[in-house]
């Protein structure tokens, strides 16, 4: 297995991140790869003695954040993990990221966020969205609350909709929390929350009763689902349906069932809004308390 590309960002509380990629690599039996960029605006100036005197101080900056990734990894390394850090000079996080990303092969990449309880919204950084809408590797954004022994992962799924690329991309979705599931002995469950209210608002002519709709819709989108668990070689009943407005049911459902990993898909590098129909990506992602896997397709 490849190692795991643990961001470091001087922005955010580190320590969950560090005790969960500690965690994964343990599990998973790789290597963790410790990494950060910075970048100061003096520094950047030409030095006012001359251009070497101005790379020496760059390189002591770095090596100053290459210190702390050390310090980190000193305490990883003490439970039998084996550590690589490195710091770089770029003003860009995500630049930073994709540059490394050209030269080294990585299994997935871990980064902290936060969740603010009170006003029920995650804040994410603008690395957080370069990460989920650029990067091509599974991005596993985390938060502060520690994982229990045995985790609970839920893959987000809308097998209904029309086309090759979402069926593609709800299929690797699946196979990821399949593959999660066995690799740490977690329990999964597959989730496809759809919408019923525009099939209700815009019946033409209005019926009075709405009843066999929805249950024709209901077994539509069951069929579905099962179809694709039976796929990718999963039982029907790991399979959730849930009617509802997915922008408020799918965060809800996450933490009524105790959710420490949410799987979601991004389609392409131009955004992640495809994996819920008529809705915003954006408006459920900050109301989701839980971790967030993001996973590509292309």
């Amino acid at each position: 297995m490849n190692p795991i590309l643990v961001y470091f960002d001087p922005a955010e509380d580190n320590l969950s991140v560090f005790n969960k990629a500690g965690y994964l690599a343990q599990t998973l039996g790789t290597t963790l790869f410790l990494f950060t960029n910075g970048y100061n605006s003096s520094l950047a100036n030409n030095h006012p003695v001359d251009a070497a005197s101005g790379e020496r101080s760059r390189d002591a900056f770095v090596g100053r954040l290459e210190k702390s990734l050390l310090e980190e990894a000193e305490q990883l390394r003490n439970k039998g993990l084996e550590v690589v850090v490195k710091a770089v000079w770029d003003k860009s996080p995500w630049h930073a990221i994709d540059e490394l990303l050209q030269t080294q092969q990585f299994e997935f990449i871990i980064k902290g966020t936060h969740h603010q309880n009170v006003m029920q919204r995650t804040f994410f950084s603008s690395t957080d969205w370069d990460l989920m809408r650029c990067s091509p590797l599974p991005v596993l954004l985390v938060k502060s609350e520690p994982w229990p022994e045995h985790l609970h992962l839920t893959a987000c799924v809308d097998p209904i909709e029309h086309g090759d690329a979402p069926k593609i991309l709800d299929k690797a979705i699946v196979l990821q929390g399949k593959a999660w599931q066995e690799q740490l002995s977690a329990k999964l469950e597959i989730l496809n929350v759809y919408d019923p209210t525009p099939f209700m608002v815009y019946m033409d002519p209005p019926v009075p009763d709405t009843t066999p709709i929805t249950e024709a819709l209901a077994q539509q989108h069951q069929e579905a689902l099962n179809a694709l668990l039976e796929d990718c070689g999963l039982p029907a009943t790991l399979g959730k349906l849930e009617a509802g407005t997915p922008t408020a049911t799918i965060p809800d459902l996450l933490y009524e069932g105790n959710t420490q990993i949410v799987i979601m898909g991004a389609q392409t590098r131009e955004g992640i809004g495809r994996w819920l129909i008529g809705h915003t990506a954006e408006k459920v992602l900050d109301r989701i308390t839980c971790d967030i896997l993001v996973i590509k397709t292309g």
